[in-house]
């Protein structure tokens, strides 16, 4: 990764899917925040892992965990034996935080908040 891509298309097709997506949007949500809650309950107690913010009912913090992203000492060992046991992971961004990036220009960007 060396510069910042754009890619603010929403084409016909893309907008009759989402269309249809939002008819069931809340019933997803609460089903990925349950899914959450269940992951935090069962992984909180592993000092390995460091977890993303448990689900919230507070209007301050909601999260709809379209990834329920972790961190754990023992990365490779612990995908092998989620893979082992049927469980699918993925590395974003082949394992590194967008700051991880040494050629990006991280000031090469505005951001205006209303």
């Amino acid at each position: 990764v060396s510069e910042w891509g754009y890619n603010c298309r929403l084409d016909n097709l893309q907008a009759a899917i989402l269309n249809y997506k939002l008819n069931t949007y809340t019933q997803q949500i609460t089903r990925r925040r349950k899914l959450a809650s269940l992951y935090h309950s069962q992984l909180s107690h592993l000092d390995q892992l460091l977890l993303p913010p448990p689900p919230s009912d507070s209007s301050d913090h909601f999260d709809i965990y379209q990834n329920y992203e972790i961190e754990a000492d023992q990365r490779d060992e612990l995908r092998t034996y989620l893979t082992s046991n049927g469980v699918g992971t993925i590395l974003q961004w082949g394992g590194y935080a967008i700051h991880q990036f040494d050629n990006l220009n991280k000031f090469d960007f505005l951001i205006i908040l209303n």
